[in-house]
Formats: C-alpha cells, structure tokens, sequence
C-alpha cells in the first residue's frame, strides 16, 4: 500500500513537534532512524472529539488511522525492509480489531490518551504472532485528537520463553501429580497385601493352637 495521505510529514520527516532549524532536524532525524526502539506517528484523517464514547473512538481509531512515520526499526519489527514500505498503512493493516487490540484501544482512549509499558499482540506481515512492549500518547488539538506518538519493543523471544516455560512447570505438574496417584494407589495395593497377610497369619496361628 502506497502513502497517498498528505500531511505536514510531506515537508520532510519527523518534523511535527520539531525545531525547524536544519541541525536540529538531523539530529532529531538521525536519533529516530538509529534508535533500537520503533518509534512511530499515527495521524487520524478524520481527528475525533474527546466527548465521543469510548466505544465510538475505538472504531473511529480503526477506520481513520494511518503511519504518518516511522523508523525502519518499527518496520523491521513486523518484517519489512524499511520504514518506506510500511508508512500509510491503515491501522487495521497490522493491528487488526479484535478482543485484545480493543481492549489495548479502550484503554488508551479512556486513560486521558496516554498509555506506558501497554503489552499488545499483533502481526507482522506473515501472519506471526507479536508482542510488543508499547508507550503512546495522543496530541489534542481544539478538544479533538489528531494524531499519536509512540514507541514500542519487540518482546516476543521474551513472551515465547515465558510461555515455554508455563508450558513446561503445567507438564511437570501433571507428571507430579500423575506420579502421587500411582504412589497413592500402590501404597493402598500394598495396604491390602500387608492386611491380608495379617489375617493369614492369624488363622495359622489359631490352626496351632
């Protein structure tokens, strides 16, 4: 998908909320581009009132959204090459509706439009799941939002491992309590052996009498 939005990002990138002196600009622009962090601006077509429902914003965010801008450390997170080949995607494109994106949406709309160390799982471009460790915050204009910034970390090894792990403990768990069921029931085929003998030697002791 193409940029075909136009916005102040047209004037060169990464210059909204910046110095407009030419130093400034570069090394605004070479901290983004070198950051290890993705970093990230999203712009709404259509900006939204902050007295909309919640649930209203939630769906206006997804219809409107678009990457104004971003490093190639964001667009490497989701697979791609370069910054160039992800700017201008909707939303929807990599963070698609659905219960946990809602939720993540609901809360950042309802939290005064700031959001810090907000897990979110998405997609990149093959379909393979990703968890990012994210931190945004909206820009209001005229008591409408127009745009957020934010920064996010790849922490899916992280997550994987977590989740491996979980994995592992519930298998040693049920091999534990597997293991005290057999010992439980050996000791009870046991218990009965040993009552059993018991009376055997009664009766051999009565029969010698």
């Amino acid at each position: 998908m193409t940029n075909n939005h136009s916005d102040s990002a047209s004037q060169g990138p990464w210059i909204v909320g910046t110095s407009s002196h030419p130093a400034s600009v570069h090394r605004y622009q070479n901290f983004i581009q070198h950051s290890t962090e993705g970093i990230w601006r999203i712009e709404l077509e259509e900006p939204i009132g902050m007295d909309v429902p919640i649930r209203e914003q939630v769906s206006h965010f997804h219809r409107h959204a678009y990457l104004a801008e971003c490093n190639d450390a964001m667009a490497r997170m989701y697979g791609y090459t370069n910054s160039a080949e992800l700017i201008g995607k909707k939303l929807d494109h990599f963070f698609p509706l659905n219960e946990e994106t809602d939720a993540y949406l609901s809360y950042f709309l309802s939290s005064g439009y700031k959001a810090e160390n907000v897990v979110s799982r998405e997609k990149d471009r093959e379909g393979n799941p990703k968890f990012f460790l994210n931190n945004l915050v909206g820009v209001v204009e005229g008591d409408k939002l127009v745009r957020a910034w934010g920064t996010q970390r790849d922490i899916t090894t992280q997550k994987e491992a977590d989740e491996k792990l979980r994995n592992s403990e519930q298998e040693l768990r049920k091999l534990y309590e597997a293991l005290e069921e057999k010992v439980q029931e050996r000791t009870a085929e046991l218990a009965e052996v040993n009552n059993r003998l018991m009376v055997q030697n009664e009766t051999f002791r009565g029969a010698e009498e």
